[in-house]
């Protein structure tokens, strides 16, 4: 499981899934997550922590890319309270998933304690966060 959650890629959830349990995993993200962006990481969690996430190195997953032009859009970068805000909606929704398994309670303990971590790898990273930060406080965003 642990290998799962933090060695796994967010294309993992571009596979193939059980109709059932994808439309009960992903009610349970949308319940408790209404961002767009980290969906698929919640869905893979919740999938890590209730049956696992099976795979094959039999199968090829291609990806096709179309070069067009399309001209470059700028995109403005978020603000240290945009970061941290989201950071903190996806641990309240990776807790909400934790407590839903019948993991036992020590598993559970340890998930906590590595929630941090699963967090800094699954959405902004702590090097953003303080780089936004620090632009915050030079008053340049």
């Amino acid at each position: 499981m642990y290998s799962q959650l933090f060695q796994g890629h967010a294309s993992w959830f571009y596979g193939l899934w059980r109709r059932e349990d994808c439309i009960a995993i992903t009610n349970a993200v949308d319940s408790v997550y209404k961002d767009p962006w980290g969906g698929d990481h919640l869905a893979l969690l919740h999938a890590a922590l209730q049956d696992g996430i099976r795979g094959t190195g039999a199968t090829l997953f291609r990806q096709r890319i179309i070069r067009e032009v399309r001209g470059y859009v700028p995109r403005p970068k978020a603000t240290f309270a945009e970061m941290t805000g989201h950071n903190a909606r996806f641990a309240a929704a990776c807790r909400v998933a934790m407590a839903q398994t019948g993991l036992a309670p020590t598993v559970r303990r340890l998930l906590h304690l590595a929630l941090p971590f699963y967090v800094n790898k699954r959405c902004h990273r702590l090097k953003r966060v303080l780089q936004a930060w620090a632009r915050q406080v030079r008053g340049k965003g």
